[in-house]
């Protein structure tokens, strides 16, 4: 059974044996919201990695092992999540399914590409959570039946809520790097490509700035690389390692601009309002340059339609009994659980 930790297992009435899979990043900060929502089910929790284990409190367990466990019959239910580890994940939903073992899938982001959900689910499993009403769309068109799309929206998120920004125009901003380098993200080159065109950007745009650097937490056995880059710039600055749910309590509203490849951290800076640039997507001169122009409302884009759930416990209980018990979906009118 799950280990005393930050999260907490919790056995009720219903006599369900689920088994979460944890390991990357955003995946284990949805798993723990959901297990710490009040799951009135037998539970038990896997962390995979360094990283998740930190986030949920628990011990790791090898990959392989997970994967046994997973197909040993014991569980009605596996819920495992696309943030990291793709292949890993993506093997364990194909031995799910040729097994006939139910299989939840959570995702921890929206993205505007169908591609990118035929790349993470290259089988597509009993059921799979979605972030927005775009993101369901998009899991239609990879060919996920709609009844099996769940708009469970990321509870990870709403560790934002209360979190005031209050920092106005700067002329010598304060700039956050989210990078997303590591194993099973972009290569340590293309990262580093990504972080040397947005140094040039500010450098030519603003006569003074700060970037600081804020590592994934797979890449912290890179640090050393980036420590390099810190020496080289000094107003680079190498941030310490830090749970991303820690940063955002503590850290984020101290930055004037965000930005990096595109990632949780920064749908939450955006959902508190702060000017955040998204690289795989926007044009990085025009944004910094609307910025200096003190026209940085312009990059305080309004959040994706993100889902925000009156009710988590009461929609995340009905939603894993529906997908044990083989019945559809909740309530077409899912409303009734969201602000």
């Amino acid at each position: 059974m799950l280990e005393r930790g930050d999260v907490e297992g919790k056995k009720g009435t219903c006599n369900l044996s689920i088994l979460f899979v944890a390991d990357g990043a955003g995946g284990s900060e949805v798993i723990k919201a959901i297990v710490n929502c009040g799951i009135k089910d037998d539970i038990e929790v896997m962390s995979c990695s360094q990283h998740s284990s930190e986030i949920l409190g628990l011990s790791i367990t090898p990959k392989m092992r997970a994967l046994g466990r997973a197909l040993s019959g014991d569980y009605r239910l596996v819920v495992s999540e696309r943030s990291n580890s793709i292949k890993f994940h993506s093997e364990l939903t194909k031995r799910c399914i040729e097994n006939s073992i139910k299989n939840l899938v959570l995702t921890d982001y929206c993205t505007g590409c169908v591609e990118h959900y035929k790349g993470i689910l290259p089988d597509i499993p009993t059921a799979v959570t979605a972030v927005t009403k775009e993101s369901k769309d998009l899991l239609v068109k990879r060919g996920v039946d709609e009844s099996n799309i769940y708009m469970l929206g990321n509870p990870a998120y709403d560790g934002v809520k209360g979190i005031e920004y209050k920092r106005g125009y700067s002329k010598e901003p304060r700039v956050l790097y989210v990078s997303q380098g590591g194993q099973g993200n972009i290569n340590s080159l293309e990262n580093m490509s990504e972080f040397n065109k947005l140094y040039l950007e500010l450098f030519k745009i603003f006569d003074k700035f700060t970037l600081d650097v804020k590592l994934h937490p797979m890449e912290e056995s890179e640090r050393c690389n980036w420590d390099n880059v810190s020496k080289f710039f000094s107003n680079v600055n190498i941030l310490p390692k830090c749970l991303g749910e820690v940063f955002v309590k503590e850290n984020i509203s101290n930055y004037d601009i965000i930005t990096g490849r595109n990632s949780t951290l920064q749908v939450k800076s955006k959902m508190i309002g702060i000017p955040t640039i998204m690289l795989k997507d926007e044009n990085l001169r025009l944004r910094l340059i609307e910025y200096k122009c003190n026209n940085f409302i312009n990059i305080k884009q309004p959040c994706e339609d993100i889902i925000v759930l009156d009710d988590l416990s009461l929609f995340v209980n009905d939603m894993l009994n529906k997908i044990i018990n083989g019945g559809s979906q909740l309530d077409k009118d899912s409303r009734r659980y969201m602000h």
